[in-house]
């Protein structure tokens, strides 16, 4: 049978499985074109860095997830023709029903859902947006107008999956602006538009409707050459990838911050310093000492292990504090928390009610990158880790270039509704980058190696922190798998979780499960890292240069009921690693002096050469003398520190709790509080923690009394971290 419309003919297809199924398959394609475009317009996001792999992987998991739906839905509809549903004809309408419904509510309900994996194993939210699912009543009006549509159009009688190219577009367009309007806004400088957000809200409602109106009122050719339209469909969307892409990497790579203003006359001009060493400081965020093999531990870090024999190996080396913030100002810094002030502000200190947000360094502070650009030195920095550079902060003076962008996860924890492809990629571990907020170290490198080629003609300090270690705990494959005594890693983690959820995993279990995924980002993180290196050889750098590699703080796995870190300051949390590889490898072997991470900037500056600031309390590793103290602030703790001398170790609290007393030689595990059993002990340990408090003093109150204004940006991201709630 034939229908006609002005003069053009199109197939009436049969109600055969094999038309259904075609049908279907078509839809889905063309679906997942029409998807793909809308998830492109993301990109435009500069704050997000976007993998080359992004587009190609976007693309291709559109249009197989929804040929899937498609088909599903075709054969759904081959089941009414049947009778089987007790339908002979569904006819148009029915068919569209069958199709475009299922399409909306998995789009709107996958869009709007994040899943986020870590010490609590699971946790599924669906978020609201903007307009807390209104966007649902839209999409439903799009249906209506739809039906409303094929009644008038007297001509068609059958489903024509090309015709429906109009109310796709509409549904995607509406899921996401009208969820997305605030962030939209935000992240292109309009937060606070003159006119109100509900107002905007109506207008784009209006908008969208309108242009569907117009488009399936004046798009007849939808109807014929369906296989042409689809052609020119993914054309275009092929298109909008490559050219949202590419502004992205223009406009990305323009976003930088340049606080001192980075230049070719700065490198020229820095050429002229006789041989100085180059210094490449690495965090390696979140990882303990005690994972590693370099200390005798079951995770093989063989790239590690190779710079461990070109180095020197500290064996106990504290971190300033538990969480990222105290602990990178106390390394840029020489100076304690106590001093710098750069850490979470008390609720007897703050005016907005107990939030915790942390307090900005002081510009007056001369931070490490500051003394190496008075030096000539070319000061580069490219972080994972985005919250620590964000610009109220601070940590960032002194660097002539700072790259802070996200990871492309960011998409999935920035936007109520986001690409749905993300969602796949946390219940797959496919990818598992393109659904973590910071970059990964293989995105870190890619965007390292162009910065070592542009300043290794000169002398420079080059920061970067890569973040793998920290939670989700989510490594790539075949890393996921290392640690787990399973050939398929994916159904033991999702079997993992559903226990979890049922409250029939035991504590043992989870912890265990936690750290094989922890101990396989380990393994990834080092394999990278031997790129690293590997790239710093060619480059002809890597001899004659200065690299420390450190940790800001470690990570708790279920140790008296803790996990992850920002918080008491227990061994597993605080102990980290540390390898100073000289220039041409001068000093090797293992040092066991008790220090803290302040004491790296006089360190790295005595091999520099460079004249050691007189008013920091660090001290130089070979000249390290005294007790060594980490400091963690919290409403729930109080003013907590803990104080390592000799083989003791001593936990004070502000909050009223306890003290602790550790024998840390007989008992590295933190296992038995001997604070009861030697009271002179503990008493004698606390006189040099007064003694050690009356010496250090707040610095920031004489230097910076202002007090932080928490950002969207900065609340945003500390709360994706789980660094605020």
């Amino acid at each position: 049978m034939e229908k006609t419309i002005k003069g053009k003919q199109i197939e009436d297809e049969s109600l055969t499985i094999t038309g259904m199924l075609k049908k279907g398959c078509l839809f889905g394609v063309i679906t997942g074109l029409v998807a793909t475009f809308s998830d492109s317009l993301f990109m435009l996001d500069p704050r997000v860095f976007i993998p080359h792999s992004y587009p190609f992987m976007l693309i291709s998991f559109n249009i197989v997830f929804w040929m899937i739906i498609g088909f599903l839905s075709g054969m759904t509809l081959w089941l009414f023709s049947k009778k089987i549903l007790l339908f002979k004809n569904p006819g148009k309408y029915l068919s569209a029903l069958v199709f475009i419904i299922p399409f909306a509510i998995i789009y709107g309900v996958m869009g709007k859902t994040v899943i986020m994996w870590s010490k609590n194993m699971v946790l599924v939210q669906l978020l609201p947006g903007f307009d807390h699912n209104l966007s649902f009543l839209w999409v439903a009006l799009i249906v209506l107008v739809m039906l409303l549509r094929l009644k008038a159009n007297k001509t068609v009688q059958q489903f024509v999956p090309t015709a429906f190219i109009p109310e796709l577009l509409a549904i995607m367009l509406l899921f996401q602006l009208c969820s997305n309007l605030q962030p939209l806004l935000r992240h292109h400088g309009l937060a606070n538009p003159v006119v109100s957000l509900n107002i905007i809200y109506a207008l784009i409602v209006l908008i969208a409707f309108g242009l569907y109106l117009i488009l399936s009122l004046t798009i007849k050719t939808l109807y014929v050459k369906r296989f042409a339209v689809t052609a020119m469909l993914f054309f275009i969307v092929c298109c909008s990838l490559g050219g949202t892409f590419l502004a992205h990497t223009y406009i990305g790579n323009r976003i930088i911050i340049n606080p001192d203003g980075y230049s070719d006359t700065a490198i020229k001009q820095a050429q002229g310093i006789t041989q100085p060493p180059n210094v490449i400081l690495i965090v390696l965020d979140t990882v303990r000492a005690d994972r590693l093999s370099i200390y005798g531990n079951r995770v093989a870090v063989n790239n590690l292990e190779k710079i461990a024999r070109e180095a020197l190996v500290f064996e106990n080396c504290i971190a300033s504090s538990s969480w990222t913030l105290p602990s990178h100002a106390s390394l840029f810094t020489g100076m304690y928390p106590v001093e710098h002030g750069a850490h979470i502000i008390l609720k007897h200190e703050s005016t907005l009610r107990g939030f915790p947000i942390p307090r900005r360094l002081s510009l007056s502070f001369e931070t490490l990158a500051e003394l190496f650009s008075k030096s000539g030195y070319q000061t580069v920095a490219v972080s994972s880790n985005t919250p620590l550079f964000i610009p109220e902060i601070n940590l960032h003076q002194g660097f002539h270039s700072v790259d802070r962008r996200e990871g492309i996860g960011a998409f999935y924890f920035s936007y109520p509704f986001h690409p749905i492809f993300h969602v796949f990629c946390v219940l797959t571990n496919i990818m598992p980058k393109h659904s973590i907020l910071f970059r990964t170290a293989e995105d870190m490198n890619q965007n390292t190696f162009p910065v070592l080629e542009r300043i290794s003609t000169a002398p420079f300090f080059l920061f970067l922190n890569y973040m793998d270690a920290h939670a989700p705990y989510r490594p790539p494959r075949p890393f996921d798998g290392y640690f787990l005594k399973t050939a398929f890693p994916q159904l033991h983690k999702i079997r993992i979780f559903f226990l979890n959820s049922f409250k029939k995993l035991s504590k043992q279990s989870k912890d265990s499960f936690l750290l094989s995924q922890y101990d396989g980002e380990l393994a990834y993180l080092d394999h990278h890292l031997g790129n690293l290196f590997s790239r710093l050889k060619e480059l002809d750098i890597f001899d004659s240069s200065l690299i420390v590699i450190t940790s800001d703080h470690g990570e708790l796995f279920g140790h008296k009921g803790l996990y992850e870190h920002k918080g008491p300051l227990y061994d597993g949390v605080v102990r980290v690693p540390l390898l100073i590889k000289f220039p041409f490898s001068r000093i090797t072997g293992r040092n066991r002096t008790m220090m803290t991470l302040s004491d790296l900037l006089p360190t790295i500056l005595k091999v520099c050469d460079i004249p050691i600031p007189a008013d920091i309390s660090a001290q130089q590793v070979e000249k390290r003398v005294g007790p060594v103290v980490t400091e963690f602030y919290d409403n729930a703790t109080g003013e907590h520190r803990a104080l390592y001398y000799e083989k003791y170790k001593l936990m004070q609290y502000g909050s009223g709790k306890s003290s602790e007393l550790y024998d840390l030689e007989r008992d590295p595990g933190e296992k038995i509080n001997l604070a009861e059993k030697f009271p002179d002990v503990t008493a004698a340990l606390q006189e040099k923690l007064t003694e050690w408090k009356n010496k250090h003093k707040p610095q920031w109150v004489s230097k910076d009394t202002h007090t932080t204004e928490s950002s969207d940006e900065l609340r945003h991201q500390l709360k994706a971290l789980g660094y605020i709630q």
